[in-house]
């Protein structure tokens, strides 16, 4: 089968508009999918030269990046019948009923840059009589998506307005029905003229009609006096998804960093071997360099594992710890119990995910981080890897957030108002990166070379900065500038160099033992401060693209690189000394090389435009998961139809207001019993009939934008690849994240510095 390619549509002056698309109660559901598939390659495809495909339409199958701004697929099922209906919304004279219909107006806006002179369907018909109800909208605004938004790429591929190419302005009337002569272009800027005055904001809303409380929120730092700071926590009253999710993943989050780091975690992707008998372990072979399988009674060498890559969709219902890295103990025999269950990944962006089905559960000590990918098919030919650990590497550009937690605002930056949005954790490709983590960091660009790994960083902040508000627009759904996005890690730095210490000569290093040293660390080698450890609240910032994965404890890496050698009875590791500071470089390569795969391979990434990361609303869209545990999720999810989701946000509204808020629900229910003296169980299980079709795995529902830039200068210039500063911002919240890590005295917190 020719392999996915995606045509990136051309900017254009585009007439859609949202407000024209149907309202909930109608029945339909968006699906742009069809759309997108169909134009490019029945009929776009085909028009284009060899020259702008890079060959015949038949070497690919093809696929549009998005719709013209304003335009949405939308469908519905007939009544007794297999047969969908679907249409196009956003023309100011109804819907597109077909390809065939839509196909014109969209190749008139790729072909003149606007809407003016097309003679489709629409375009041509004639103008409804006057009585007769005609609804007209302008909107001048500039396009700024909320971080709430569905997934893009990490940045707009629309420039700047200042930019922008200069466009010959038509030198007669812009009505909609008057033709263009030809050769003519289309005003530089703004819609069409229209006699209807602008059109007020309007409050925000996500493809499925939730309010979206980060715009009202922006909206409210905008419009508000000099000198204003906004902070408070992040609550979204209207969406089921939060209000079910939340305390999910708020115990996942305090259960996840209370474990090693070298346990995988719900959402991630690792490799396992589903061929390892309960009588094998896997051993390292230093000769060969990678694990093969070891008979455990006969002490016997055996084949290489076949590995494949698979996600992690439930966790143990037994503790695990050191002891699961070799074998499984003899107290846990039942591997669905004591096991992780692993989905097989199938290929992002492919409709055939029968693949997934194949779970299986799998003990520790059969799981390895993705990132050691390397070493788990060292020197074996691409050809005989199994199909999903290509899959798994598409993916290792792809992020998503979790625990949207805080909302900070002021309007004392250079550039204007700014923002930041402070998360609990972040899936960062196969990983997922919390508060509290020590993860490694990829070298810095400008002062070490590519393969000197030496930095550590334990994070104590995750943020979403948005700046450049200002010159963004209020409206989220009008295609143009949007403000910018960058994604941040912050945390005190560590570093195995004396050299990048904080004196540059490592006078002051970090005993073992010691208050500032993470546990399970010490192995790696000798430590040093970044950062004088005097000035207490001096934090590393980077941007996330510098993560390399978390720090694993040393014991883990001790126990998955040790060599093993044979024995009639059992399978002893061979003497080794603690492994050397340059360890910490493993997966290094692997994890670059995985990267340079993924913005080839994975089609969501609009190459095109400079872009090299996939940024998703959720992990469901990250790692594009049909089924989770054998329920249908996100798109494919049948119980998130426009008129469910209605009903569950009637539903919250009953209960979160007046008399009949949950609160006082709740305190009825309690007096009652207090009354009666009688035990009543599960008495608002009922209320709560949203919650099995709301939740999918339990990542909270992560914000999305157009804009964003993981090396972004923020704030007049800073330059973000890597920043030590005193955050003022974080300094409330350090030690509760210390505690949480188990590092009570790791960070002293001064209030005169």
């Amino acid at each position: 089968m020719p392999p996915v390619r995606v045509l990136s549509i051309f900017d254009c002056q585009s007439d859609g508009d949202s407000a024209r698309w149907p309202t909930p109660d109608k029945g339909l559901t968006r699906n742009d999918e069809h759309f997108l598939d169909k134009v490019a390659n029945e009929r776009w495809a085909k028009d284009r030269s060899e020259a702008d495909l890079g060959g015949p339409p038949s070497i690919a199958t093809w696929r549009l990046n998005r719709l013209p701004s304003g335009f949405a697929g939308f469908e519905k099922g007939r009544t007794g019948s297999a047969h969908i209906d679907r249409f196009v919304y956003g023309h100011q004279r109804g819907a597109f009923r077909s390809i065939n219909e839509f196909y014109p107006h969209f190749k008139h806006l790729m072909d003149n840059g606007g809407p003016i002179g097309c003679q489709c369907k629409l375009c041509s018909a004639q103008p409804k009589r006057p009585g007769q109800s005609r609804r007209t909208s302008v909107s001048n605004g500039i396009r700024s998506v909320s971080p709430t938004r569905r997934s893009s790429q990490l940045t707009s591929s629309n420039p700047p307005p200042s930019s922008a190419p200069h466009r010959l302005q038509p030198a007669h009337s812009a009505s909609i029905s008057q033709a263009r002569p030809i050769g003519l272009d289309l005003m530089p800027h703004g819609r069409l003229p229209s006699p209807s005055p602008p059109r007020s904001p309007r409050q925000q809303f996500d493809e499925e009609s939730t309010p979206d409380v980060f715009r009202d929120m922006l909206d409210s730092l905008v419009n508000a006096e000099a000198g204003t700071v906004v902070d408070q926590k992040v609550s979204e009253p209207s969406s089921p998804d939060w209000q079910v999710g939340h305390g999910i993943l708020e115990a996942s989050l305090d259960d996840w960093r209370n474990i090693p780091r070298f346990v995988p975690r719900t959402g991630e992707v690792v490799l396992f071997a589903r061929d390892v008998s309960p009588n094998e372990v896997l051993g390292w072979d230093s000769a060969e360099l990678t694990w093969r399988k070891f008979d455990s009674k006969a002490g016997k060498m055996l084949a290489r594992p076949r590995w494949e890559a698979g996600v992690v969709t439930q966790m143990p219902l037994q503790p695990v710890g050191g002891n699961d890295l070799a074998s499984t103990p003899d107290s846990k025999s039942n591997v669905a119990i004591s096991g992780f269950r692993l989905e097989p990944l199938a290929k992002p962006g492919s409709s055939d995910k029968q693949i997934s089905k194949q779970h299986r559960y799998v003990p520790l000590h059969g799981i390895r981080p993705l990132v050691y990918w390397r070493d788990c098919l060292s020197d074996l030919p691409e050809s005989e890897w199994h199909e999903t650990v290509r899959d798994a590497l598409a993916t290792s550009n792809t992020f998503s957030l979790v625990g949207r937690d805080r909302f900070t605002g002021d309007l004392k930056g250079l550039s204007g108002p700014e923002a930041t949005i402070y998360c609990n954790g972040a899936y960062i490709g196969s990983e997922l990166i919390l508060t509290g983590d020590t993860v490694r960091l990829l070298p810095n660009p400008d002062e070490q070379k590519p393969s000197e790994a030496t930095d550590a960083m334990i994070i104590t902040s995750i943020k979403l900065r948005i700046v450049k508000i200002g010159d963004a627009g209020n409206d989220d759904w009008d295609d143009s500038y949007p403000y910018t996005i960058c994604l941040h890690v912050s945390g005190k730095a560590l570093t195995l160099d004396r050299k990048r210490s904080f004196d540059g000569l490592g006078k002051v290093p970090i005993l073992p033992g010691s208050r500032f040293l993470p546990p399970g660390v010490e192995g790696y080698g000798q430590w040093y401060h970044m950062a004088d450890p005097k000035r207490t609240r001096a934090r590393l910032e980077v941007p996330f693209t510098r993560v390399l994965g978390r720090v694993h404890e040393n014991i883990a890496m001790d126990t998955w690189f040790h060599a093993y050698a044979s024995s009639e009875a059992s399978i002893k590791p061979m003497p080794k000394p603690a492994p050397p500071a340059s360890d910490i470089r493993r997966g290094l390569s692997g994890l670059l090389e995985a990267r340079d795969y993924a913005v080839n391979e994975d089609s969501r990434i609009d190459r095109n435009a400079g872009k090299s990361w996939f940024w998703a609303d959720t992990r469901v869209e990250a790692l594009d998961l049909h089924e989770v545990n054998n329920r249908f999720v996100g798109v494919k999810d049948e119980t998130r139809t426009p008129k469910q989701m209605a009903e569950w946000r009637k539903v919250l509204k009953a209960l979160g207001g007046g008399k009949s808020g949950l609160a006082d629900y709740h305190a009825a229910i309690k007096r009652r019993e207090a009354e009666t003296r009688k035990e009543r169980e599960g008495l608002t299980a009922g209320s709560y009939g949203m919650v099995g079709a709301a939740v999918t795995v339990p990542v909270g529902t992560s914000g999305s934008g157009t804009d964003v830039d993981g090396e972004a200068q923020v704030s007049g210039g800073r330059d973000d690849l890597e920043v030590m500063e005193v955050d003022e911002d974080e300094s409330a919240d350090i030690h509760d994240v210390a505690r949480k890590a188990g590092l009570d005295d790791t960070i002293e917190l001064s209030s005169d510095e």
